[in-house]
């Protein structure tokens, strides 16, 4: 198991109200940044992640990627932001991503 507490760099790229990373520096005492696709607080930066130029600069990467599947209107799903998160996350760093199980149940998955 990781130790996640020992983490220099975290990045919360889908951070929504800043839930995550707000507990997370609750119980670490590490500042996390924050970005979304709608800022909702001073300290979440908006953008939105897939123009997010990132890699390797973190040591862990924590989120909750949202469970929407990709559609025409909008082609980003969970496959390929956490295909971004795994290269962008430092060669010795960890992705954790909080997901329903059915999020692995797709035709994607297995391309």
């Amino acid at each position: 198991m990781p130790e996640l507490k020992n983490s220099k760099r975290v990045l919360e790229p889908c951070a929504g109200i800043g839930t995550i990373a707000d507990k997370f520096t609750e119980l670490t005492g590490i500042k996390v940044d924050m970005s979304d696709i709608l800022s909702r607080r001073e300290d979440i930066i908006q953008i939105d992640y897939m123009d997010l130029d990132c890699a390797g600069a973190y040591d862990l990467i924590i989120t909750n990627f949202p469970y929407k599947s990709s559609t025409a209107k909008n082609p980003i799903g969970f496959s390929e932001l956490l295909i971004k998160a795994l290269k962008d996350v430092a060669p010795d760093g960890y992705v954790c991503s909080f997901q329903r199980l059915l999020s692995l149940e797709s035709k994607k998955r297995y391309e």
